[in-house]
């Protein structure tokens, strides 16, 4: 569902008439600027993630991969990327917030 119309269909390699083709939503109804920017969409209209209970709410852990400073052996820190546990409501979170954040 996208506010006004814009989604693509996608090729599919499989063939059932009944089912409707995949769809990708236009990187300017989320990412647009300016005069490229949807004034119908966004983040918020089109994945409705403040207003699902199950994704606002839900503190099942789910795990992720996220950048954290590790001790070295030789002293210090250095970024790797590490697996820790986190509630999907944070988890939506921080990715709605990301997503927001590289569109303005």
């Amino acid at each position: 569902y996208l506010c006004c119309n814009t989604a693509l269909s996608e090729p599919t390699l499989a063939y059932d008439p009944t089912r409707n083709a995949p769809k990708r939503i236009p990187w300017r109804c989320t990412h647009g600027k300016g005069d490229n920017a949807c004034n119908d969409c966004g983040v918020e209209k089109i994945l409705s993630l403040y207003t699902c209970p199950v994704y606002s709410t839900s503190q099942v852990q789910v795990k992720v991969n996220e950048w954290a400073y590790q001790p070295r052996s030789g002293g210090g820190e250095q970024l790797e990327l590490t697996e820790s546990r986190r509630a999907l409501c944070d988890v939506v979170k921080a990715f709605t917030t990301q997503i927001v954040a590289e569109s303005n």
